[in-house]
């Protein structure tokens, strides 16, 4: 087993250059490619929560369907699961759309007041 020489150790760990008061932070400097993925992450993580109340809404109005026609069939499972997929994806891009359009919409106003 080779054992790496000081030097080298000291130039990986770098800890004779560290400033602890610094304030450079890594979520400090937000790129616009986390953006657009934190975006996307809401958008997943929205849809995700949102995806069982719409599975449970449209289970419900399938079953509790108009059975007053002679030749009612309720739908298979599947269907209303890829339905409330669908729609809990489009619920979701529209409303993360929209929270994000308006916290940018309120910071802006926000910043321009004076205190008092």
């Amino acid at each position: 087993m080779r054992l790496l020489p000081r030097a080298s150790v000291r130039l990986l760990c770098s800890l004779d250059r560290m400033n602890v008061f610094t304030t450079d932070h890594s979520l400090a400097s937000d790129l616009p490619d986390s953006r657009s993925r934190n975006a996307l992450t809401s958008v997943l993580v929205f849809a995700l929560m949102l995806c069982p109340f719409l599975l449970t809404l449209l289970w419900f109005t399938n079953l509790a369907g108009n059975q007053d026609t002679t030749d009612y069939t309720p739908d298979p499972f599947w269907q209303v699961l890829v339905g409330a997929v669908v729609d809990s994806l489009v619920v979701a891009f529209v409303g993360v759309g929209l929270y994000r359009l308006a916290s940018c919409i309120f910071r802006e106003v926000w910043s321009g007041r004076k205190p008092r």
